[in-house]
């Protein structure tokens, strides 16, 4: 995984301190998602900021940026 990814994303940190298990399932699923593989790291976070802007999570998009 990129150095930069290893800091746990505020989003998970507060996922796990209200449900340890759920955040622990999406821990894992960040991880895999994140890690090295076709695409690089930084537009892997483009395409996670484009999902919650079309979703209307703008909250998400200021958190990943």
């Amino acid at each position: 995984m990129d150095e930069r990814m290893e800091e746990k994303p505020p989003c998970l940190k507060i996922l796990a301190e209200h449900d340890p298990d759920y955040g622990e399932i999406f821990e894992q699923l960040f991880k895999v998602t994140f890690s090295p593989n076709v695409l690089d790291a930084k537009t892997k976070l483009l395409i996670a900021m484009c999902v919650n802007a079309s979703t209307g999570m703008g909250f998400g998009c200021s958190e990943i940026a």
